[in-house]
């Protein structure tokens, strides 16, 4: 994972660090949708920063052309200037009671060559239809944080009935090391537990 971290990172940077001001990458990871496969309800991604203050960024390049057949990214025009805070691994279903009036009614469809890239603030709402092509829908993917950021991770607990958000100090290591998208917060610092 280090490697293909390494490899993805220094391929992107040269390029990124002529748009982005002054970041870096917390996620480098490739995201592969199979045929009939792969759709990814209405969600924002993870609030990997503290975004009262900062905005990360998710670099998103296909390597094959894209398309709504093969499970285009859509969008909520607008939506990342409403929806800041606390996410963590939930944050996939969030939407669920409302997902498919959005799907009907509110998604701005955004196909993409291969080799070009969307840069999208991580709380933008947005959605991914199943692959209905007989290829595998390849992409690589960076999520950047400004480089005076500290790098965030929310997990939620259940507690007397109370959910819990723990907060946690993380860098990119963390990431490197999740499984199932989980991993060990042993050894980060616990910043703030609330309701």
């Amino acid at each position: 994972r280090r490697k293909i971290f390494d490899k993805i990172t220094g391929l992107f940077l040269p390029k990124l660090d002529k748009i982005l001001d002054n970041n870096k990458p917390i996620i480098a990871n490739y995201v592969c949708k199979e045929p009939a496969k792969g759709m990814v309800p209405v969600h924002q991604n993870w609030a990997v920063v503290d975004e009262m203050k900062y905005t990360s960024v998710s670099v998103w390049c296909p390597l094959v052309d894209v398309t709504e057949e093969n499970g285009t990214h859509a969008f909520v025009d607008g939506s990342d200037k409403y929806f800041r805070g606390t996410r963590g691994s939930y944050a996939n279903r969030n939407f669920k009671d409302v997902d498919q009036l959005i799907i009907d009614n509110y998604l701005t469809y955004l196909p993409i060559k291969a080799g070009e890239a969307i840069i999208l603030d991580d709380s933008v709402i947005h959605y991914s239809s199943i692959n209905k092509s007989n290829s595998i829908r390849l992409a690589i993917q960076l999520i950047m944080i400004p480089a005076e950021a500290q790098g965030y991770h929310y997990t939620f607990r259940e507690e007397n009935g109370k959910m819990i958000a723990d907060l946690y100090a993380v860098d990119e290591s963390y990431y490197l090391g999740m499984v199932n998208w989980k991993g060990d917060l042993s050894k980060y610092k616990l910043l703030q537990s609330f309701e």
